[in-house]
């Protein structure tokens, strides 16, 4: 990691050609362009998208690692510690 640059996270729920991961996309090439932004991506599922984003940033998908019931756990943990 640059620790010049500005470190950002973007999140998403699946790496599907659909419109969200697709503006999430487009964002993330933007701002990397800029030369400003070390970029990082976390999906919870995978999909055709998946080496678009990698050529953002180091990319990692949730599915591939956890099992569901294990998903739903520490998300419910972290609803609770930053949304409650």
């Amino acid at each position: 990691m640059n620790p010049k640059k500005i470190k950002l996270l973007l999140i998403s729920h699946c790496a599907y050609r659909t419109g969200a991961p697709v503006l999430l996309f487009n964002v993330g090439k933007l701002l990397k362009e800029t030369g400003k932004y070390e970029i990082r991506i976390l999906l919870r599922a995978g999909g055709e998208m998946e080496a678009d984003f990698s050529s953002l940033g180091e990319t990692f998908v949730w599915s591939n690692y956890f099992p569901h019931h294990y998903k739903k756990n520490i998300l419910y943990r972290i609803k609770y510690k930053f949304f409650l």
